[in-house]
């Protein structure tokens, strides 16, 4: 299709144009469509254009922002930054091309950043080709890399680029600057790397023996030194373990110490309990293609490109599908503890009739104001009528929990008062938003011991309220003790202290972690968020469950 390959202005609107960069239509430009209509751009003529003006002019239209990217080819008085005179790259080019090379490591799709032009010699023996395609490579992926790519001031990014490729050393900061400084981006990077080789080589095993489900008289825990095992189940576990670099010793039906190491590291980095036995859970686990958990890696370095975790140095951060929370405070983390997030039954929606889980804790952020002592719990409607039938069939039921109706305007609230039975417990932790969400404390603390905790109504219960509560009081006012807060949280009457500058609470929603010893946490998909984005952006369909039964 291309008469004439050594003109660089013809061999860039052939493979733009024409071709594209993966071989279908051309992705559309940093900040819009092309703004030259079909019908009135410049046919090419198959010899070069005297000036580089001359050259934007047949190219712009498919490919660049005629204002932001002239720039590229005119400030400083260099119109090459990333190429020499000869079509060979600078130092600039060199680091420019890899980036683009290595967006997969981010989660993207390398083709759409024109990698497959960028590395073919035979398309990019000209300069002014080699340029347009860098600097417009480039801009994609500092778009795409963006939270937020609407709210992009495309001219100033541009002009920053153009700056910081005056030097390889310039340009990598420049690059670098475009990734979250969360140390879990870069741990997740490493992942990524990690699991496309493996899906590379063929990923692992999924058909895996169905182990009949647990009964408390029957748990069907498979240990070593059992008798005799399920057919074939202990190699084809040492095949799937194998597959995901876990296991690397012999592949055969004997349960040996590898094999044991192997099992509780990956019940561990799965959300089960980490214990050396093969159960039915497990096997629902390892079910999960590895094209999947690769997909999730790439989604969950997408969600920390939009994290708030890092942008405010006071901040209650939560993880709702790692039961997980942390208090930082000035860049230091100084409270870990597990939660108890929304239960993730589901109904059908009244008008779209859409399956969705009602009580699922939603995700946001917003300011914390109030800590309240002795609380008093209002009950939601959604649970009321749950109470009021339990009170038919016992009739001391609310006296005896402590619950009493209470007239108000609109009707009669039923409301939990203080007291060792309140739903809420000791202490509750306010930050007002749309969807009544707080923190609190609860009585049932033997729910942070199971590996799967989403059973409230939407609201997250902290496994350590006391501490959370006495680091945000004597913040503000050293005089407060844990004695204190003790008397007052076991009080008959409810205290609220207004905080004068409280943390802010950020719930989010991150199913793939990295350990500090670099082990790889898949989180329980509870509400089906992975699932679903996964299947409407790459068309991969995993139609097992990722909250393990």
């Amino acid at each position: 299709m291309c008469a004439h390959p050594s003109s660089a202005v013809f061999l860039a609107v052939c493979l733009l144009a024409a071709c594209g960069p993966s071989g279908g239509t051309v992705p559309r430009s940093p900040v819009g469509e092309a703004a030259v209509p079909e019908g009135q751009r410049p046919a090419p003529t198959g010899h070069a254009p005297a000036d580089v003006e001359a050259a934007l002019a047949l190219v712009r239209a498919d490919l660049l922002d005629a204002g932001a990217l002239t720039t590229a080819f005119t400030a400083a008085g260099n119109p090459r930054p990333l190429t020499t005179t000869d079509g060979a790259l600078s130092p600039a080019g060199v680091v420019a091309r890899q980036r683009l090379v290595d967006a997969h490591l981010d989660g993207l799709d390398p083709k759409l950043y024109h990698t497959e032009a960028l590395t073919d010699p035979a398309k990019t023996a000209a300069d002014t080709a080699q340029e347009l395609l860098l600097i417009d490579g480039l801009l994609r992926y500092a778009r795409d890399m963006s939270p937020a790519p609407d709210a992009l001031d495309v001219p100033a990014m541009t002009s920053d680029l153009l700056t910081a490729t005056a030097s390889a050393e310039a340009l990598t900061v420049w690059l670098d600057a475009l990734r979250p400084a969360n140390p879990q981006y870069a741990r997740l990077m490493q992942a990524a790397g990690t699991y496309r080789d493996i899906v590379a080589a063929g990923g692992w095993p999924v058909a895996m023996p169905r182990l009949p489900l647990p009964t408390p008289k029957k748990p069907f825990r498979y240990k070593a030194n059992f008798k005799r095992y399920p057919d074939g189940v202990v190699r084809l576990i040492k095949e799937r373990l194998a597959g995901e670099r876990m296991y690397t010793g012999e592949v055969n039906n004997a349960w040996d110490d590898a094999l044991t190491e192997a099992v509780v590291r990956y019940r561990r980095n799965n959300g089960m309990e980490a214990e050396a036995y093969i159960d039915y859970e497990m096997t629902r686990a390892m079910a999960v293609p590895a094209a999947f958990r690769l997909a999730q890696i790439h989604l969950n370095l997408r969600r920390l490109r939009a994290s708030n975790f890092g942008k405010d140095p006071y901040t209650v951060y939560v993880n709702v599908p790692a039961f997980e929370g942390e208090l930082w405070d000035g860049g230091a983390r100084k409270l870990a503890f597990r939660t108890i997030v929304g239960n993730r039954r589901k109904a059908r929606h009244k008008k779209t009739r859409e399956w969705e889980a009602r009580d699922a804790t939603p995700l946001f952020s917003h300011k914390m104001e109030t800590v309240v002592m002795a609380p008093y719990w209002t009950v939601p409607a959604s649970i009321r009528a749950q109470l009021m039938r339990r009170a038919e069939k016992d009739p001391d039921f609310l006296k005896r929990e402590g619950y009493e109706v209470v007239g108000v305007a609109k009707g009669k609230l039923l409301r939990q008062g203080p007291g060792k039975n309140n739903a809420l417990g000791r202490v509750k932790f306010l930050f007002p938003n749309e969807h009544d969400i707080y923190l609190h404390d609860t009585p049932d603390h033997w729910l942070f011991t199971q590996p799967m905790r989403a059973y409230s109504h939407g609201c997250i219960r902290v496994e350590k309220p006391l501490d959370l509560a006495l680091y945000l009081l004597q913040r503000q006012d050293p005089s407060w003790t844990m004695r204190k807060l003790e008397r007052r949280g076991s009080a008959s009457v409810e205290t609220a202290v207004t905080l004068d500058d409280g943390p802010t609470v950020h719930l989010e929603y991150i199913t793939v972690t990295v350990s500090d010893d670099g082990d790889v946490r898949f989180h329980w998909d509870i509400y089906h968020h992975d699932s679903r984005s996964i299947e409407e952006e790459k068309g991969i369909v995993y139609k097992g469950d990722l909250y393990y039964p």
